[in-house]
Formats: structure tokens, C-alpha cells, sequence
């Protein structure tokens, strides 16, 4: 069975990885949104995790709280921009060289996009790491149970 490694919540105002720019003298920048909510998931996960980067086979499940706006009244999920898999993309390069040694070494991710709850008051990310390092036979795991919030 998967052993989980880490777990965190990070309260933010969450931010999807945004891709580079590029102005007009052919510079490219990674847009200061992006940097910042980086920087606050680095700052929190470094004071937490204790470990140096782990060079394990890693699942990592990412639950991004978002606020509700009005123009949702009645959905119960968002399903508007941004795509699940930049919040995902923001939050995995963030922890390179911190929780991972490279986000090549996870091997399973799961996003989910929720409103904010009585459970989940708060938004931000709920990042949860499993090292997958003593599986052998997937077969007997079933990440939609085993892995949920």
C-alpha cells in the first residue's frame, strides 16, 4: 500500500501555473502571480518538511479550494477556467527541489476542483504525498477510494 509522506493545506487565493511571456525583445518571464503563489507553497511546505527531496516514486493528490461566486449559484463543481491541471502544474514545479527531487518522480497525480465547505472553509491547496516506493502489484489499489479528502 501506498504510505502517505506528507500533508499539508496551503491557504491561498489559489493561483494556476501560467504560462511564460515573452516581450518584445524576445525575453521570456514567468508572470508574478505564478512566482508569488509559488513562493507562499515553498515558503510553507520548506518549514514542513523536514526531509531532503525525496528521489521515490510519488502519488501526489492535490484538492484545490476555490470560492464560490455568485454566478455558481446551484453548480455544485467548478467547471469554469482555470483547468484543473494548472493548478496541479503550479503546485508540483513549486515543490521541486523541496518535497521532490524533480517532479519527474511522481507517478500518479490527482486534481480535484472543489467550492469551499463547511468541511474545506478556507481556500487554498490540500496537497497529499504517498511514497509508492513498497507497491508492487497495483492491482489491489483503488485511488479513487483509498486517496479521496
Amino acid at each position: 500500500m501506498p504510505n502517505k509522506i506528507f500533508t499539508t493545506f496551503v491557504t491561498m487565493v489559489p493561483v494556476a501555473k501560467a504560462r511564460p511571456r515573452v516581450t518584445k525583445t524576445g525575453h521570456s518571464y514567468t508572470p508574478t502571480k505564478t512566482v508569488q503563489a509559488e513562493h507562499r507553497i515553498q515558503e510553507q511546505v520548506g518549514r514542513e518538511w523536514p526531509n531532503p527531496p525525496s528521489e521515490a516514486a510519488l502519488t501526489a493528490v492535490i484538492w484545490v479550494y476555490l470560492e464560490k461566486p455568485k454566478s455558481a449559484k446551484g453548480r455544485v463543481f467548478p467547471t469554469t477556467r482555470p483547468d484543473w491541471d494548472n493548478y496541479g502544474k503550479l503546485v508540483t514545479d513549486a515543490l521541486n527541489a523541496i518535497l521532490w527531487k524533480d517532479d519527474s518522480f511522481i507517478v500518479t497525480g490527482v486534481v480535484h476542483k472543489r467550492f469551499v465547505d463547511e468541511a474545506h472553509p478556507h481556500p487554498g491547496f490540500q496537497i497529499d504525498v504517498y511514497d509508492m516506493s513498497d507497491v508492487t502489484d497495483l492491482s489491489n489499489i483503488d485511488f479513487t477510494l483509498k486517496l479521496t479528502q
